[in-house]
């Protein structure tokens, strides 16, 4: 657990902008006070530890008194003998040491989303981390992975966080100061310090709680670091035992026993430690299983011996089964249990090249780390002189130019000396992240040199981490991702030698994970990653069985039920079956299959019904192992607010604040894209950027005008029309622009942008005109999306039909009817061929689900479900049979609106003036 590393960044949030209070509040409350449990003595605090010392202020808070609080509290966690009892000591002496603090609490906030009390000083503490939980917002799920130190004075009327700030009173907590303890991958731990007062906290308090959350990091690192060293301890004892056993009834050396035992882990799927624990307890191994497939020697029987051949001994090693029956034994050989890793000579290599395949590109330089057992035995660099110039972009990204490889060697004379330092023909392993790009080079140059290749066995990084590292760990394979996940030792920035040496410390730590997983041989190394079909997940075939050969939809479950996996598929038994092969190649599939022991499938009557159920499991279920769809309340929106001067703003959530002006546009998948469309909508129309509130009436004497004030791209509204700002009148006109570009009226945006493109096209400004293209997209697609969608979603019911398409392994019928409302499919069928439809769609209509009008905002699923509703009314061949209320919810489309603009843009070339 990483230490907190103090920053002087803080966000704090006082009630309207006001500032603090001057005085800070008492240190204590007096009995009675809210903050004191019944029955709590006065100066004590609820859970704090019989016997200690308390560490209350007396008067003020002097700098001696303070560093002598946190050195004796330093002193007191050094004593504490478990992770817990730190926990628990830290929080009582958060609210003994900081001014104002009346509970504390430690939370942990596991994937950004799940709250969890693992320390409070009383119920209270713990319910603000239930309630963040529950309301699934706050401070611990929003600002803490942004900002180190949180201030809130007055929670009821904070706006960040409005669902918590209505149910504060709940949690009887008015004011609150977190504090930023450790971020580790998508995990976070906070300390988090409470009052029932408004303003209970000022400067000092934070200050004083900053040095504390200092002091427990640290102190939290270490005592999860002494634990880790006494289970490592626990299991080398363990194992150093069981090795001794076997060396003394079989006469082994060390190493010879501690291979038996790997390789008897590896073949029984247990963990080494476990196995060890068995024969410290037993005296012996338990029975050796047969590997599947594997032929026995004539006359073996079930329940006898297993015999391992040794090399340095005369005769086999014999072991008695512990139970009589079981699987049938197989003698193997010293040999197969294959080349230890640790005594494999890895060659780590990494190759920079001018871009591109190895039939068009040319190596600019050599990197390579040769490592044994964990010890680097020895480094190779060198710069390579290759025959073309280095592209531009590549001298940017690697910072190799063509100066500095002027006088270098070129690959003909550079090739000779890496083979040597290889040592590829004495058996040295090729280590690579994403192997096959840089082997395809050095073939290429053996190819040019005219050497054979050395065909050195070969381990790709980037296979290696698909099966071991989770998504949930890290979002991609990158290198750069790798190392920040691992803390390597050296930062890779693309320069050849660097990468190697970032390459070594993820080639440890990925072996130190496949280790648990019964691999500790070179050969099983290469197994472990190659295609072919793992037997345990070969064995789930069972599963498909009985699965119906129909359209529909499948879902993988655990032993709990919990949905681990939702996908669609035209014949769902033989998409089933075919995750239990070859195949499938998915690292993630692979992990999901071994957790899964059950499908459960959906038969569904055309695609249109199996996508929209698949949307709607996903959403529901959050099935770990589903990339798309998960989670869609986590889309961002761009918003322009409803107050006095409106301003353009990212929010998570739509709000039923229409009627008051504001208005919506999204959703968007990522908050980048939303601030490109909010960039380009700011360069179209002089709205004001800052985020504080302006009164309806500007202040005389209030703030000055920013720089976009000064350069023309905002009017100053905040100046106000007596100071020279903008008047309410002019701004709302520009706000009136905004909203029609947002609802009908695009051409402003189009125009702006062309005209841009332009002027940056003549000044050769190529990179400025790509971006602001990308901006001008981005606004343009999220826009077209919504006005297309909005007549589907706001009509009370659209029925439609087309007749059956000859969709392969769907049932093909006279007409596929749809019937949809508000934007949300309520049911559809397949006419019988050659059938009058009328009746089917009647009967479509009364037994249709009854869909609600949408209220106060419309979550993103619905959004998503009516896209692809969308998406199949949009299809040549779909007939309208009927539409609710074509006057009041019109199905239609701004003229001049986004898609016209898109479809201008796209088509009609930009040029420079002449």
């Amino acid at each position: 657990m990483p230490a907190h590393r103090p920053a002087p960044r803080s966000v704090h949030h006082p009630e309207g902008g006001a500032a603090p209070s001057a005085d800070p509040p008492p240190a204590s409350a007096p009995p009675g006070a809210p903050g004191h449990e019944a029955g709590s003595p006065p100066g004590r605090v609820e859970g704090a530890a019989p016997g200690r010392r308390s560490l209350q202020h007396g008067g003020g808070t002097p700098v001696s008194r303070v560093a002598e609080q946190l050195a004796d509290l330093a002193r007191q966690l050094q004593h504490e003998r478990s992770a817990q009892q730190v926990l628990d000591r830290i929080v009582t002496a958060a609210v003994e040491v900081v001014p104002g603090a009346r509970r504390a609490g430690i939370s942990r906030v596991g994937n950004r989303r799940t709250v969890t009390s693992i320390a409070a000083t009383s119920d209270r503490a713990a319910a603000f981390d239930a309630l963040q939980q529950e309301v699934g917002q706050g401070p611990c799920l929003d600002a803490l992975f942004e900002d180190r130190t949180v201030r809130v004075d007055d929670l009821p009327a904070e706006e960040r966080w409005p669902v918590l700030a209505r149910r504060a009173g709940q949690a009887g907590v008015r004011s609150a100061l977190c504090f930023q303890l450790y971020v580790e991958g998508d995990d976070l731990g906070a300390l988090n310090l409470l009052s029932e007062e408004r303003v209970a906290f000022d400067d000092v308090s934070e200050d004083i709680g900053g040095l504390l959350a200092s002091h427990a990091a640290i102190a939290v690192a270490d005592a999860q670091e002494l634990a880790d060293v006494h289970v490592a301890l626990s299991s080398r004892d363990v194992i150093g035992q069981a090795e001794g056993i076997l060396m003394a009834r079989h006469h082994l050396t060390a190493d010879q026993a501690f291979a038996v035992l790997a390789r008897y882990s590896q073949d029984t799927n247990r963990k080494l430690r476990d196995v060890a624990a068995d024969v410290a307890a037993t005296g012996q191994l338990g029975r050796w299983p047969l590997a599947p497939g594997t032929a026995t020697t004539a006359g073996h029987r079930p329940g006898t011996a297993v015999v391992v051949s040794l090399p340095g001994r005369v005769g086999p090693l014999a072991y008695r089964p512990a139970v009589p029956a079981g699987p049938t034994s197989v003698q193997i050989s010293f040999e197969e249990l294959g080349q230890p890793l640790a005594d494999c000579t890895f060659v780590v290599l990494d190759l920079e090249t001018t871009g591109g395949p190895p039939s068009g590109a040319e190596i600019t330089e050599i990197g390579a780390v040769k490592v044994r057992g964990g010890q680097v035995l020895g480094e190779f660099q060198t710069l390579v002189r290759p025959a073309s110039p280095i592209p531009a972009f590549v001298q940017v990204l690697t910072g190799i130019t063509n100066g500095m490889v002027a006088s270098s060697p070129s690959t003909r004379e550079v090739l000779p000396s890496f083979l040597e330092f290889a040592g590829f023909d004495r058996g040295a392993v090729l280590v690579a992240h994403n192997a096959p790009y840089d082997v395809s080079f050095l073939k290429a140059a053996c190819e040019l040199t005219g050497r054979p290749w050395p065909g050195p066995r070969v381990v790709d990084t980037v296979a290696l981490a698909r099966q071991l590292v989770d998504r949930d760990e890290a979002p991609n394979r990158k290198l750069g991702t790798l190392a920040r996940l691992f803390g390597t030792s050296t930062t890779p920035d693309h320069r050849a030698l660097h990468d190697a040496r970032a390459t070594v410390d993820v080639l440890h730590a990925l072996l130190g994970r496949v280790g648990s997983r019964g691999v500790h041989t070179l050969e099983d190394l290469r197994a472990f990653t190659a295609t072919a079909v793992n037997p345990a997940r070969r064995a789930k075939k069972h599963l498909a069985v009985g699965l119906p050969s129909a359209p529909g939809v499948y879902q993988f479950r655990d032993a709990s039920g919990r949905v681990l996996y939702v996908g669609t598929s035209v014949d769902v038994q033989r998409r089933v079956r075919s995750y239990f092969t070859a195949s499938e190649t998915r690292a993630r599939m692979t992990e999901m299959v071994r957790a899964a022991t059950t499908v459960v499938p959906v038969v569904c009557e055309t695609p249109l019904e199996a996508r929209v159920r698949e949307l709607r499991l996903i959403a529901e279920h959050s099935p770990p192992y589903n990339r798309r769809s998960k989670q869609p309340e986590k889309v961002t929106w761009v918003k322009l607010t409803a107050e006095h001067w409106p301003r353009l703003s990212l929010v998570k959530q739509v709000r039923d604040d229409a009627r008051d002006g504001a208005e919506y546009l999204g959703p968007f998948r990522s908050a980048a894209t939303a601030e490109l469309a909010v960039a380009a909508l700011h360069e179209v129309h002089p709205l004001r950027q800052c985020t504080r509130k302006i009164p309806k009436a500007p202040r005389a004497d209030g703030p000055g005008a920013c720089v976009l004030a000064e350069i023309g791209r905002c009017g100053a509204p905040c100046l106000g029309a007596d100071r020279g700002g903008q008047d309410a009148a002019s701004y709302a006109e520009v706000v009136e622009a905004v909203r029609r570009s947002l609802r009908a009226d695009a051409a402003p945006a189009l125009e702006h942008g062309r005209d841009r493109l332009r002027a940056l096209a003549a000044q050769q400004r190529y990179e400025e005109a790509a971006s602001a293209r990308d901006r001008l997209e981005a606004f343009l697609t999220a826009a077209d999306r919504a006005q297309r969608r909005d007549p589907v979603a706001r009509s009370p019911e659209i029925v439609a039909a087309r007749r059956g398409a000859p969709t392969p392994g769907w049932p093909t019928g006279g007409w596929e009817v749809v019937l949809i409302r508000y934007g949300r499919l309520a049911g559809t069928c397949l006419t019988p061929r050659g059938a009058d439809p009328v009746p089917h769609i009647e009967a479509l209509r009364a037994t249709g689900e009854v869909v609600p009008p949408p209220g106060p905002g419309r979550p993103g699923l619905l959004v998503e479900e009516t896209d692809v509703l969308l998406g199949w009314l949009e299809q040549d061949g779909v007939r309208l049979v009927s539409v609710a209320d074509p006057d009041a919810a019109p199905w239609a489309c701004p003229v001049r609106g986004a898609g016209w603009a898109r479809s201008r843009l796209t088509t009609t070339p930009v040029t420079s003036p002449a």
